[in-house]
């Protein structure tokens, strides 16, 4: 089984409040700032993209939004 990807807000003294996206400890995308609006959701779910021969149910693929 697949580990689940993972969602979160980090901050450090070199990197302002930036959002990160890590699937099996490897990091997927990041975006300095917080972004607002409903665009965020399109543009996670387009870097979660599986190539169709391993594409199956969202829930199947471990996708869970947080943030901390």
């Amino acid at each position: 089984m697949r580990a689940p990807t993972r969602w979160w807000c980090t901050a450090s003294s070199l990197d302002l409040p930036a959002f990160v996206l890590v699937r099996q400890g490897v990091e997927l995308w990041r975006q300095q700032g917080l972004p607002e609006g409903e665009f965020i959701v399109a543009q996670l779910l387009d870097k979660l993209a599986v190539p169709p021969a391993r594409a199956g149910p969202a829930a199947a693929r471990g996708i869970h939004l947080k943030t901390a």
